[in-house]
């Protein structure tokens, strides 16, 4: 055999090799090779290497393409779902070691309106109006009615309720007046020194965190100071809060 024909052979197995990875992995309509000099045409339906008159071909189905995107598609919905159970799994685990013993109950809806901060949740067997709610070990609210396996919990810092708070360090009873979406405003005697970043608990039971100072203003022409109160929960991502009786 001479070289030329050795050549040939070579170069038409390498020809083989190439048509069958294209067909294997580039599933297309339509792609133009040359192949020393002949171009040689990948048509829809079929593969296909001209060389010499001599073509050398396979077939593939159009829809393999089609198939491969919605597999990967249907794949990356499958995980994304598991993702997301996964985080919700997590939150309701962080809620129930943090519960200190009370009802852990799903979020239904949220409402953060001016005119309304509400949650609804899931009301088993139990629980009642006036249960403290508490997310993160956090103090939120108030149960303030509960109709059908439902309760709506008023959240504390809706706007204008009044909220019974202690500041941490001192131990001066404050009024916190809820300005909506986790904030407060509070106003003490000017002589009450009061720092940012200072906790304030509830005034009942456990003392519980409700937030901490986030901004302090004095009023140049009045003998009070007031200060901002931040939550120390995300109102806008709780998916499990802790129900309790009310506890003096």
């Amino acid at each position: 055999m001479n070289i030329k024909t050795r050549v040939a052979l070579l170069s038409v197995a390498a020809v083989i090799v190439v048509g069958l990875f294209a067909n294997l992995t580039l599933p297309m309509r339509t792609v133009a090779l040359t192949v020393f000099g002949t171009p040689v045409g990948l048509a829809e339906g079929s593969f296909g290497l001209l060389w010499d008159n001599i073509r050398v071909g396979g077939f593939f189905s159009r829809d393999d393409g089609r198939a491969l995107a919605e597999r990967t598609n249907q794949e990356s919905t499958s995980t994304l779902v598991q993702q997301e159970q996964e985080i919700v799994k997590n939150e309701e685990a962080r809620e129930q070691q943090a519960s200190g013993g009370g009802v852990v109950v799903p979020v239904l809806r949220r409402s953060f309106t001016a005119l309304e901060q509400s949650l609804v949740v899931q009301a088993p067997t139990g629980v009642q109006e006036g249960m403290m709610v508490y997310s993160g070990g956090a103090y939120i609210g108030r149960v303030a009615s509960v109709e059908r396996g439902r309760a709506v919990i008023e959240l504390a810092w809706s706007l204008g309720k009044d909220t019974n708070a202690m500041l941490a360090g001192s131990g001066v009873a404050v009024m916190m007046v809820g300005q909506g979406a986790g904030f407060w405003t509070v106003r003490v005697p000017r002589s009450q020194k009061v720092e940012v970043g200072e906790v304030l608990v509830s005034n009942h039971g456990d003392r519980d965190v409700i937030g901490s100072v986030r901004a302090v203003t004095p009023e140049s022409a009045s003998p009070f100071t007031e200060f901002v109160v931040r939550s120390s929960i995300n109102p806008s991502i709780i998916q499990f809060v802790t129900l309790r009786a009310y506890a003096q």
